[in-house]
């Protein structure tokens, strides 16, 4: 299981005040209670299986950044945002854009094309010009209702 793309997936959720949780193969890994952070570049993330806890070792909270807040926190693990997707996921929920390409590693293109309330992601290899992986986005009342790629699935909760 790869946890970086799980951090992916927790970072992918929705406007402000609705709930998610992601699962992984079917199995419930965690939730985000809000994404009123997101403006402040971080998420804060609520591991809610076994695995996921010992991973971030029993840590309560998960502080996802791509630039470290300034907050207190007791029992928090923090996690750099290193492929940028906290920026990412910004500009797609606000302008839900037609065509995008972004960068988000060496030799790594994330391309995003949305119409009719949903995304479809596509990451490539540069070398090869080869898609490795596909997912979407869906919108239902201008929020983010569903993602997926691969086994990685964040439903809506309300």
């Amino acid at each position: 299981m790869k946890f970086k793309s799980l951090l992916i997936i927790f970072i992918l959720s929705n406007f402000l005040n609705a709930e998610y949780i992601i699962k992984y193969n079917d199995i419930e890994l965690g939730n985000i209670k809000s994404l009123e952070t997101l403006n402040d570049n971080y998420l804060i993330i609520q591991p809610t299986n076994f695995l996921a806890k010992v991973y971030f070792k029993f840590k309560k909270y998960i502080i996802f950044y791509s630039e470290k807040p300034n907050i207190k926190f007791d029992d928090v693990y923090f996690k750099k945002d290193e492929q940028n997707f906290i920026n990412l996921l910004n500009t797609i929920l606000k302008e839900q854009p037609e065509n995008l390409i972004k960068e988000i590693k060496n030799n790594r293109l994330l391309k995003i094309n949305c119409s009719n309330k949903k995304c479809d992601l596509e990451y490539i290899n540069t070398l090869n010009n080869e898609i490795i992986q596909k997912g979407y986005i869906l919108f239902k009342n201008n929020e983010l209702f569903e993602f997926k790629v691969k086994n990685i699935i964040l439903n809506k909760i309300n």
